[in-house]
């Protein structure tokens, strides 16, 4: 997972329907920090299926997505306080 990067999703979704789809994307790649934010270790191109995963979900007119690769230099920079733990989740395969 060495060419993942650190990514932070976050999102204003006012409809509760597409919210929750949203919801489900997101958790689909990621984990869930917050009840609107998310952060997952990606590749370019695991980003690049997200980021259509959830343009086919919203509408563009009201939703409002953020998705925030996070640089390894900056990495070192992002403070975890209390029970934040952002760390790689360990490989696992469903058969």
């Amino acid at each position: 997972m060495s060419d993942a990067a650190l990514t932070i999703i976050a999102y204003d979704i006012p409809s509760d329907r597409r919210r929750r789809r949203i919801a489900r994307i997101a958790d689909d790649f990621g984990c869930r920090i917050q009840y609107s934010v998310f952060y997952a270790w990606l590749t370019r191109s695991q980003r690049d299926m997200l980021i259509a995963c959830l343009e086919s979900a919203i509408d563009p007119d009201e939703d409002a997505i953020l998705i925030v690769p996070v640089c390894e230099r900056c990495r070192h920079q992002v403070v975890e306080l209390g029970q934040c733990a952002i760390e790689p989740l360990p490989l696992c395969w469903v058969f």
